[in-house]
């Protein structure tokens, strides 16, 4: 009896441990089936089995797989990002400045937009993982930026076309739409002011999919 009795403390003690793999496995399996979400088609689009930034592991599900949506202002801006193979998100030091949500530092593409246009195909973090490097406007411009505000700083992401995603184009309308769903998904994230269009934004690949044209 004495044997049985440590036995169960011990299998208590495991239950009651909010560090143990089951615990995250119960964590993950619980979020999942918080919201009831039908299956996303993808049509022709072929979704990598293994992870880009290891061969060895399996690939992040849509879902949890981020994507930064981030701004340029005009052609010299893309071309400047085309060829340096930098995309620069403006994270400002004034008054009323983008919230950096966690999910920023994780992200595995980027997609660029403008005004009333969303680029064709993804960019993916080069590097071998996911990050970015913090710039003052003075680093930036030191880069050759065209149009880096004064008193600013920026994240760096650098970024190379992804063959996966190669032609594939995006609606903007849908983007926005998907934009909103994932919104709502997180409430800790504070929401968009709708007048900020530059401010950068993160979805996951999974709401990303819906906007495919």
């Amino acid at each position: 009896m004495a044997s049985l009795s440590i036995f169960l403390d011990e299998v208590i003690e495991h239950l009651s441990n909010r560090t143990t793999a089951r615990e995250r496995n119960t964590y993950h399996l619980a979020e999942s089936y918080a919201v009831e979400e039908a299956p996303v088609p993808y049509g022709d689009l072929v979704l990598n089995e293994l992870d880009e930034f290891s061969a060895t592991r399996r690939a992040l599900p849509p879902a949890e797989h981020h994507i930064v949506v981030a701004w340029y202002n005009d052609a010299e801006q893309l071309k400047w990002t085309e060829e340096t193979g930098k995309v620069l998100v403006r994270l400002g030091d004034r008054p009323g400045t983008w919230h950096v949500p966690p999910e920023f530092a994780s992200a595995r593409h980027v997609l660029l937009h403008t005004r009333n246009d969303v680029r064709p195909g993804l960019l993916r973090l080069k590097d071998g993982y996911p990050g970015y490097k913090i710039f003052s406007a003075k680093d930036v411009l030191d880069l050759g930026y065209p149009g880096a505000a004064k008193g600013e700083i920026y994240a760096i992401f650098e970024v190379e076309k992804d063959a996966s995603y190669a032609g594939q184009t995006w609606d903007a309308v849908k983007l926005w739409k998907a934009q909103k769903t994932f919104d709502r998904r997180t409430r800790y994230r504070p929401k968009p002011h709708p007048r900020r269009s530059a401010d950068p934004r993160i979805l996951s690949l999974r709401e990303l999919l819906t906007a495919r044209k």
